[in-house]
């Protein structure tokens, strides 16, 4: 094969619209979820019953994949999932039978004997969520136990009486963040749960019940981070604890994690899914083989994990079988379980479990292992894919993210940022026109209009000459720069007297060859609003990629600003952020008040009121004056009757007090203006179109080996036909005389790919310059369409229209929003979709 050739168009818009290349036709898909109407809710949706155009799968199998599997009281069956159903089978082998057959499409995993037998514990979503229930051993009679819709729940565990059931239980688990999961005990009559390990213990999971029931043993995180990027169970970052059941008290029953020095040998390789023995006395667990590995289909690969055996009584432990199925302990934020169930045998003398995708039984004394052979039919109904077909548009781009809105002293205009440029509408949203002249050509950023509504300061980035501050005349003309050095500078705030400038001015990552998201801190510094020097006031701590810090005047003509450090204590009392007061000259600091988790917050001028911005969304809540006592209030918004109003319900940014009676914030296109003594608020959605570039004239690639999209079908010479943004003709083509033709012979000519799973939009903490290599690298290797699942909304949805627009490079953009880790240590998902 010769070289290939990634058909690219002459703009950066057109070479988005490659996904259609090649494809007879082909449009590009997002997964969308179905439009709701009034009677739609009305329905009580089926999780079982498939839907759309269904097909059949249906073969005989002698091997399983990730199988969990557990034994009965009596010795006589085994229980194991399979392709989310559950099936039973003789301990000695055989076939097996389905017994989650007529649950339709719904998933049915990880199945556990009740201690008489009489019973399986398992999980399903056949009621909505990943939940606990129960069925007869046989199969009969399923039914929930605890069914919440707003958390799922994994790896069930009877108490010895039977009359209850553990489980790890966890928040937002769409997202499968282990590390915001606990441990809860629910009745078997249903009912409320009851906590024993909370989420302040990360990464609970795996619970097994000691025979008496006092304790119940389960594995957690240890290492600092864990799992963001320090998942390394070598190291020890997974140990082994109990708790006991009435008192919540803990003791460790595994150690051994290293933590900095490289001279200590003090890592015991971890510990994770422990199981105690019938009689209480050992305790079954895996752990890694730090240079072990294992060979699967030629390919080599380690450290390979082994099942191991602890003495409770002596402390000795050994290896009982080698290897097991390998671990997923560094893939933790996704997976299900770290490992599949496996069981002891009621009399204790072996244990079953699944590996290498068989059923295999180890002797305890010897460590003989045998294989249960099995067969199994599949028969599973598969619905339809949701998905909503999109043609990719050659009209206007529509501004859909608009940034730091904000509506002059006393109303009638609005200024706010989009596609890299300020701009200015009046109240009514009419066609904004752009506040600074054409020739100005840095991006800019977080306009602020003065006292007097004369003047609006805003900041810049430049790629070579870094950024600045500037103020500019409400009615146009040049802007005036303000600071005299370059730097990171954000967020402008006026004094009350219109004579200073208080702006965040980064670390200096990016004179460093960083970017901004590498600020270890921002300071708060004061320029005259005629310029001159900046002048330090404070240091606030930046810990995470997020809002960067942005000061508001108070009473006094203080300085209130959220210092956003400690956010990682996630559980702790101290973790989140506090609202912090300060005079202008950096004196008589004052801790105002403290949030488990907030980006933002502003003090009206009066003092007596507090907005703040917490999951994307705007709240309100009274709040202390200048001189506030030394215990700090703590603002929780999940606390019942705590003072707190909602104000935004589908996304809320960049709160702002206008005057002590009116609070504005944006979201999407919309600019929203709260009237504290009506209770009123009036919103205001702001239209900003701006043409899209679109290529003039036809080009014909010629003489190439062309992949296509139509079932494979490659051409093994032909011609591309594009004519504008799109492409007219592929394989025997007539080429226009007025095209200007590219000879391709010898070279592969491939459709633009779409990555349906990409992270490029970290590195600039919201400020992306025109040149981002972290799009622009997707280009270079053909990838012309990226979805993002997980970023920051103000890192890709701004980018993602400015590259609509022309203003940057990079692959046509869609994202499912904004993600971030929550005080809580949960996981928060807003602003769900762009496009």
């Amino acid at each position: 094969m010769g070289p290939l050739v990634r058909l690219s168009l002459a703009t950066p818009a057109a070479s988005r619209r490659l996904a259609r290349a090649v494809t007879g036709g082909v449009v590009a898909v997002l997964i969308a979820a179905p439009t709701s109407t009034a009677q739609e809710s009305r329905r009580q949706w089926n999780v079982t019953t498939p839907r759309g155009h269904t097909r059949e799968i249906d073969f005989t199998t002698n091997e399983g994949t990730w199988m969990s599997v557990d034994l009965s009281p009596d010795g006589r069956w085994i229980v194991f999932d399979l392709l989310a159903h559950i099936y039973r089978l003789p301990a000695g082998g055989g076939s097996a039978q389905a017994l989650t057959q007529n649950s339709g499409i719904a998933l049915n995993y990880e199945p556990r004997y009740s201690p008489d037998g009489a019973m399986i514990a398992f999980i399903s979503d056949r009621g909505g969520q990943n939940n606990l229930w129960v069925m007869d051993s046989d199969g009969s009679h399923p039914r929930p136990v605890a069914m919440d819709s707003s958390a799922c729940m994994a790896e069930p565990a009877w108490m010895p009486d039977g009359r209850a059931i553990v489980v790890r239980r966890q928040r937002r688990c769409h997202r499968g963040n282990l590390a915001s999961a606990g441990l809860w005990l629910y009745p078997l009559t249903g009912g409320a749960g009851r906590e024993l390990v909370g989420r302040d213990v990360p990464a609970a999971g795996y619970p097994a019940v000691s025979p008496d029931g006092r304790y119940v043993y389960f594995h957690f995180a240890v290492c600092p981070g864990y799992p963001a990027g320090r998942n390394d169970l070598v190291r020890g970052c997974m140990q082994v604890r109990r708790v006991d059941v009435q008192t919540r008290a803990m003791t460790d029953v595994t150690t051994g994690e290293v933590y900095t020095s490289q001279w200590a040998r003090t890592s015991n390789g971890g510990a994770l899914a422990p199981q105690i023995s019938p009689d209480g006395r050992w305790l079954a667990f895996a752990r890694r083989i730090p240079d072990g590995t294992i060979s699967f289909k030629g390919h080599r690969y380690g450290p390979r994990t082994a099942l191991w055996l602890r003495d409770l009584e002596s402390g000795a432990e050994r290896i009982l079988m080698d290897p097991i199925e390998t671990d997923t302990g560094h893939g933790l934020p996704y997976a299900m379980h770290l490992l599949p169930s496996y069981s002891w045998a009621r009399d204790g003398t072996s244990i079953v479990l699944s590996q290498g995708g068989r059923i295999r039984r180890v002797n305890v004394a010897t460590g003989r292992v045998t294989t249960i052979p099995f067969t199994a039919r599949v028969h599973r109904t598969i619905s339809e894919m949701a998905y909503s077909p999109r043609r990719l548009s050659d009209g206007p781009v529509n501004a859909r993210f608009l940034r730091w809105p904000t509506a002059a002293p006393g109303g009638g205009r609005i200024v706010f940022q989009a596609v890299g440029k300020l701009w200015l509408t009046d109240a009514r949203g009419a066609q904004p026109h752009r506040l600074t002249p054409a020739r100005f050509a840095p991006v800019e950023l977080s306009p602020a209009w003065s006292p007097d509504g004369q003047w609006i300061a805003f900041t810049t980035w430049d790629e070579s000459e870094r950024g600045q501050l500037w103020k500019i005349r409400v009615d146009g003309g040049d802007p005036q720069g303000l600071t005299t050095e370059p730097g990171e500078y954000l967020n402008p705030t006026w004094s009350p007297d219109g004579r200073q400038i208080v702006v965040a001015r980064g670390s200096g990552a990016t004179a460093r060859g960083h970017f901004w998201a590498d600020n270890a801190w921002y300071d708060l510094v004061r320029v005259p609003s005629n310029g001159g020097a900046a002048t330090f006031i404070v240091r606030s701590v930046d810990e995470q990629i997020g809002q960067i810090v942005r000061g508001s005047f108070g009473p006094q003509g203080r300085l209130y600003y959220l210092e956003q450090g400690n956010k990682s204590g996630a559980g702790t009392q101290s973790a989140g952020t506090r609202l912090e007061s300060i005079t202008l000259d950096g004196g008589e600091k004052q801790v105002c008040a403290t949030f488990p988790f907030a980006d933002e917050a502003a003090v009206s001028p009066d003092g007596q009121w507090l907005a703040f911005a917490e999951g994307d969304n705007v709240y309100l809540t009274r709040t202390a004056a200048a001189g506030a006592s030394d215990t700090a209030r703590r603002i929780d918004k999940r606390i019942p009757r705590s003072g707190v109003r909602q104000l935004s319900l589908e996304g809320g940014l960049f709160p702002h007090w206008v005057d002590a009676e009116t609070l504005e914030f944006g979201s999407g296109n919309r600019h929203f203006t709260h009237h504290l003594r009506t209770g009123r608020t009036d919103t205001t959605e702001i239209r900003l179109s701006l043409p899209r570039p679109i290529p003039e004239g036809t080009l014909a690639f010629t003489g190439g080996r062309i992949v296509t999209m139509d079932h494979r079908k490659v051409i093994e010479r032909g011609t591309v036909v594009v004519h504008g943004s799109r492409i007219t003709c592929v394989g025997e083509c007539d080429v226009p005389r007025a095209a200007r033709v590219v000879d391709v012979s010898g070279k592969t000519v491939i459709p633009g790919l779409i990555d349906m799973h990409a992270h490029h939009h970290q590195q600039h903490e919201g400020i992306s310059p025109p040149h981002n290599f972290e799009s622009a690298i997707y280009l270079a290797y053909g990838v012309t369409t990226t979805l993002d699942p997980a970023p920051w909304s103000q890192n890709v949805f701004p980018e993602a229209e400015s590259i609509e627009a022309g203003a940057a490079i990079g692959p046509r953009t869609f994202a499912t929003g904004d993600i971030f880790l929550e005080g809580d240590g949960t996981h928060h998902n807003d602003l769900t979709s762009y496009d």
